[in-house]
């Protein structure tokens, strides 16, 4: 594998920058998700197969018709060069969250940087409520819990776990990915969360494959019974059915930006 750019960062001194992006505070959360999402998509691009990537960007078929060449060849070209670009940047991402976790972890960078926000994921942090690990009695008041929804995007199929539940498994797994995709476009968009908009019916029938807005309702309804089975496994009070996905009426569904708290691995 060519890694021919790893190892080279002394060829372009932090100091020739006005920000130096891996440890100055990212002030914006637009521009805070618009860089995780830059190293989110270098671990996805490191994991693909060729068939992953035109499944999840069928865009590609455009550019290997523009080519030239056969289209098999086409696309191991553009399958390698997005492989290439994944492998180097993540190289290089766990190349600096191991020397950070050698000096201490995140705690000592400034609130916004990158390999801080980088960091909570590794090493955890304060920014949620495990319920579980601030009530050792695993049974939190209601009110005082922030849920985290862990997206682990390091396999082809995304893993999806609530911090101190479990894994949500199967369709309601889907589910959750599609609020939580959501709910990370508007944190992109700098949306302050009481503006976080909701997810039509009928946009989520047409993303889900479903014949109907009451199918989304039911599916919706699923999800929720699973988080509460989960929890009761654990010896938590189920959360009310808004604590987690909430649903605005005639306007649609969304995670509840109060409660939740998403987090990705990729």
């Amino acid at each position: 594998m060519d890694q021919s750019l790893v190892g080279l960062e002394h060829t372009d001194p932090a100091e020739a920058y006005k920000t130096d992006i891996l440890v100055d505070p990212l002030e914006g959360v637009q521009d805070r998700e618009m860089a995780l999402a830059y190293l989110r998509n270098a671990r996805l691009f490191q994991q693909m197969s060729e068939t992953d990537l035109l499944i999840r960007f069928p865009e590609v078929t455009n550019a290997v018709a523009d080519l030239g060449q056969t289209k098999s060849e086409g696309l191991r070209r553009i399958h390698q060069l997005h492989l290439r670009h994944g492998t180097q940047i993540s190289v290089l991402r766990d190349q600096l969250l191991a020397q950070l976790h050698a000096t201490g972890g995140a705690s000592g960078l400034p609130d916004g940087s990158l390999l801080r926000l980088v960091g909570q994921d590794v090493f955890g942090g304060p920014s949620f409520v495990d319920p579980l690990r601030e009530h050792p009695g695993g049974r939190p008041q209601q009110a005082d819990v922030r849920w985290r929804v862990n997206l682990d995007r390091t396999r082809p199929n995304t893993r999806v776990l609530i911090a101190g539940l479990g894994e949500v498994g199967g369709v309601s797994g889907n589910v959750l990915e599609t609020f939580a995709d959501a709910h990370l476009a508007a944190q992109g968009r700098g949306h302050a969360p009481e503006d976080h908009p909701c997810v039509s019916a009928g946009d989520l029938s047409k993303a889900w494959a479903l014949d109907s807005e009451e199918s989304v309702r039911k599916r919706v309804s699923t999800a929720r019974r699973q988080i509460k089975k989960l929890a009761r496994q654990r010896g938590i009070t189920p959360p009310a059915d808004d604590a987690i996905i909430e649903n605005l009426p005639w306007h649609g569904y969304r995670l509840n930006p109060a409660r939740t708290i998403v987090r990705t691995k990729a």
